[in-house]
């Protein structure tokens, strides 16, 4: 029995493991990536200071920048791991940067092992200045160094672009597909993991209301009918599920048994899960019910055959939906 278990559920533990394993592999794409330092970057960038000068600083340009000193900090984006700079370059002159908490901690450990002689490169992306953040330059600059700047005259001692270290260009679209991935993976290992969890749940519940001995008996008795398309088994004297872990139940214990189609609407909507495809819906005279795995409705006579089978071993056993049917259930239910 523990065999045909695993033989019908091993696909679910099996998409787990490569869910984990390939987002691990995704999970060191993103960090080697987003960790790799900016070699060989300075030959594409452009220097910062002449960038301006030649009034090419737009938008997605790629500059470098080598500040003096350490950088002031005033202030926090809320939305990132990174915050906004001045700093300073050799000639002493101002600039806007946003630093990722990593770069900026590697400024300062710099800074403090040489200060007489710091120097440190960044590259970015030039990103557009908004308005709030114009507006927080011109007062903060005013405030502490009394600069007398205001909207109208701002443009005369800044450019409207910051260097943004955090949005660098290179790799920037392989670490974007690699999250797209992760996330993909990681939503279809919850999902088998759901359906793992719910599998054992299953065969506890089945358990509890059969013997666990009794049913691997029956299974190495003479006379077990395996339908391997519908993941069920017909014991000798019980029915057996492996749709989703192991759904067991008596023959006597069935109350109810009709075929469920799943079909495509024109609208592209589907019915429950599946598309062209037909399961079983067993009702337990418990009130309890569970559905055998799909098959193709390309084979129409393969759930009437196994009706007829299950009708047979108990002619008790309503077979088909109907409102007639549905009825006698709910009072078959409402007894236990």
């Amino acid at each position: 029995m523990g065999k045909a278990i695993w033989k019908y559920n091993k696909s679910s533990v099996i998409i787990l493991l490569v869910c984990v394993i390939l987002s691990a592999a995704c999970f060191a794409v993103i960090r080697h990536f987003r960790s790799r330092p900016a070699e060989g970057l300075l030959t594409k960038a452009e220097d910062y200071y002449s960038v301006i000068v030649n009034d090419e600083d737009k938008p997605e340009k790629f500059v470098y920048l080598k500040i003096a000193d350490a950088p002031y900090l005033f202030a926090e984006e809320t939305t990132e791991n990174s915050e906004f700079y001045f700093v300073f370059d050799e000639e002493d002159r101002l600039y806007v940067v946003q630093l990722s908490n990593s770069t900026y901690n590697s400024i300062c450990k710099a800074y403090e092992n040489d200060p007489d002689d710091f120097s440190y490169t960044v590259t970015g992306v030039l990103n557009e200045s908004d308005e709030d953040l114009v507006e927080l330059i011109i007062e903060i600059l005013n405030d502490e160094y009394n600069a007398e700047l205001n909207r109208s005259n701002y443009e005369e001692y800044f450019t409207l672009t910051y260097l943004n270290e955090t949005d660098l260009t290179p790799n920037k679209t392989t670490v974007a597909v690699a999250w797209l991935i992760l996330i993909a993976l990681q939503l279809t290992a919850i999902y088998q993991l759901i359906i793992i969890v719910k599998g054992f749940i299953n065969i506890k519940s089945s358990f509890k209301s059969t013997d666990r001995a009794v049913l691997e008996d029956e299974f190495t008795q003479a006379g077990v009918v395996e339908y391997p398309k519908a993941k069920v088994f017909l014991l000798n004297r019980h029915f057996v599920s492996m749709n989703v872990g192991m759904m067991a139940c008596s023959y006597s214990d069935i109350a109810w048994v009709y075929i469920i189609s799943r079909t495509k609407t024109k609208l592209g909507m589907t019915s429950r899960f599946s598309i062209g495809k037909s399961s079983l819906e067993v009702y337990l005279k418990s009130g309890k019910r569970f559905t055998t795995a799909p098959v193709k409705r390309t084979e129409p006579d393969f759930y009437a055959e196994l009706i007829d089978e299950l009708v047979r071993r108990n002619p008790d056993i309503m077979a088909g939906y109907s409102y007639e049917n549905l009825s006698r259930y709910k009072e078959i239910s409402n007894k236990k």
